[in-house]
């Protein structure tokens, strides 16, 4: 069942239970300090994102608020769950930095997304004058580092994507064809379609060589695929022959490992090198 966080112009959160007779209000998120139970609340116009930071297995909040008058303040934070999925916990928060400094847009709306395709989580932010910003990641999955230059999303044609004023956005693959597209609102109440115009391949990380006779087909898919190589002899030799492939993993059209599969455990396999094969074009382009 899929639930619902919603934030506010007081600056707090709140949680919706979904019972399956439609959603059920269970009141302010909260979070532990000294052994009080205080409802998180930020500054005002809290928007929450949620999305396994730190690559724990655990959902986090990644938060953004208002601050328009106070940039050295920052205004996106993270709080880490330090409990489970079905029972979050939540302790203290840290801010958002790029180039070592405090992030800061007016009325911060984050989204947590892999947009340039190279595997690692990318930061996403609408803001206040309705443009959306792309922070790329420069660190790690479980460790993201952002530079203090950012990109303005725009079209293929080279228009700005823009929402004119407080834009809030979601990727999402709406037409269904395995790629993400974008959809955009604002304080006018629209909300805008972009679609991606990226050609779909398959592509293989350059950890190793490709494998001999690879098919996948359907792709992209949405359901169910089929996954077809061969190797001689049992053996997929790595260059440097000390080690071979014994793994294989799927992602998901946002660059999220949605499942992977031990080659050895199947039979096929030995010890040796992880083959990813993401399902996910890159980079991303728009159809104004």
């Amino acid at each position: 069942m899929r639930d619902l966080v919603t934030g506010d112009c007081e600056g707090y959160l709140t949680l919706f239970l979904e019972t399956g007779a439609g959603l059920h209000r269970v009141g302010h998120i909260a979070r532990d300090s000294s052994g009080t139970t205080v409802e998180i609340r930020l500054n005002e116009n809290s928007y929450p994102f949620i999305h396994d930071w730190d690559e724990d297995g655990r959902k986090d909040l990644v938060l953004g608020e208002s601050h328009y008058n106070i940039p050295d303040t920052g205004n996106v934070r993270v709080y880490l769950n330090n409990g489970t999925n079905r029972q979050p916990a939540f302790k203290t928060h840290f801010w958002l930095l790029a180039g070592g400094q405090l992030l800061f847009h007016p009325r911060a709306n984050p989204g947590v997304y892999d947009l340039d395709r190279d595997l690692l989580k990318d930061l996403i932010l609408g803001n206040d004058n309705g443009f959306v910003y792309f922070y790329k990641n420069a660190g790690t999955n479980a460790f993201p580092v952002f530079n203090a230059e950012y990109e303005t999303l725009h079209t293929r044609s080279g228009v700005f994507i823009d929402a004119l004023t407080e834009s809030r956005f979601r990727f999402l693959d709406w037409n269904g064809d395995g790629d993400l597209d974008l959809l955009l609102g604002g304080q006018d109440g629209y909300v805008w379609l972009y679609e991606n115009a990226t050609d779909l391949v398959v592509a293989e990380n350059d950890i190793c060589p490709a494998i001999p006779a690879l098919t996948v087909s359907p792709n992209p898919f949405v359901t169910r695929t089929d996954i077809r190589w061969q190797i001689t002899d049992n053996r997929y030799e790595i260059t440097d022959m000390s080690s071979q492939v014994k793994e294989l993993k799927i992602y998901d059209i946002s660059g999220r490992l949605v499942k992977s599969f031990s080659l050895t455990d199947i039979g096929h396999l030995s010890a040796g090198m992880v083959l990813t094969i993401p399902v996910i074009p890159f980079p991303l382009e728009f159809i104004s």
